[in-house]
């Protein structure tokens, strides 16, 4: 659900992004979207849209509302992966001329920005998918199903209570 709400945003930056001199002004405002969107949902109501309306809920352990040192660190995992490839698209940007290619087909576009990606990017990728895979794996060997960025973070996802009327 929460793609969803960021999807127009990043639709809106994929168009951009082809077109001097919009491409790499537009990847930053929404790498910091991306970060900052589960950060501040996450601290200031313990959920983003999606876990709302999945009826669930971020809590410390004890039940009691996050605080911020805890949203952040939950999504720290991901900030690094996503500055990690950021930079790594920043190198790429700055290395091409967007005349280059913004009249090729667009997987034509892809093949040449992947052969320019740094060599480093290849083990970036490999890590991240490791870490993903990792986040699921100790979520189902655990009894509170608590993923590995909750044990980071001190946290556990919680289903909201239901309050139904008397019959």
């Amino acid at each position: 659900i929460d793609l969803f709400v960021l999807l127009p945003f990043a639709m809106v930056a994929a168009k951009l992004m082809w077109k001097p001199p919009f491409f790499s002004l537009v990847l930053l405002p929404l790498a910091v979207l991306g970060t900052a969107y589960p950060i501040v949902c996450h601290g200031l109501w313990g959920r983003t849209i999606g876990k709302r309306a999945m009826g669930i809920r971020v809590t410390a352990l004890d039940g009691s509302r996050i605080t911020w040192r805890q949203a952040c660190l939950r999504n720290a995992p991901d900030i690094i992966w996503l500055i990690a490839n950021t930079y790594a698209l920043l190198l790429i940007y700055a290395h091409v001329a967007p005349e280059t290619y913004t009249g090729w087909p667009p997987t034509e576009r892809m093949q040449l920005l992947k052969a320019l990606y740094p060599p480093w990017h290849t083990g970036l990728t490999h890590g991240q998918n490791a870490w993903t895979y990792s986040e699921f794996i100790v979520m189902l060997l655990n009894k509170r199903r608590r993923a590995l960025h909750d044990f980071v973070a001190g946290t556990i996802v919680q289903r909201e209570p239901t309050h139904r009327p008397p019959i």
